[in-house]
């Protein structure tokens, strides 16, 4: 197992695709450091990679090739951008979207 360091705006679903190369890999992740799978990150927060029977490492090795970061989790703020003025809008995970 290695641990990393997570970046501003990933969720552990970015983190399962960028490092393990699987969605299916994100309950592995979770499970491993003791976290629902729709856990809100922190910037700075410390992870462990576990091994996973689910690891694709043709997908870890194409985006490593793009040399970005995968981070699709939005703040509040970045909200304010992206919900349209009309249509159906979204579902904040523990907002508007409760999981319980």
């Amino acid at each position: 197992m290695t641990t990393i360091i997570v970046e501003p705006n990933q969720s552990l679903y970015d983190i399962a695709i960028e490092r393990l190369g699987s969605v299916l890999a994100l309950f592995d992740l979770a499970y491993a450091n003791n976290l629902s799978p729709t856990a809100v990150l922190k910037s700075g927060q410390e992870l462990i990679i576990p091994e996973s029977l689910y690891k694709r490492q043709d997908v870890i090795n194409t985006i490593e090739g793009t040399q970005q970061k995968i981070a699709t989790a939005l703040t509040k703020k970045d909200l304010s951008t992206v919900i349209p003025v009309r249509g159906i809008g979204v579902m904040v995970i523990e907002e508007s979207f409760i999981v319980g």
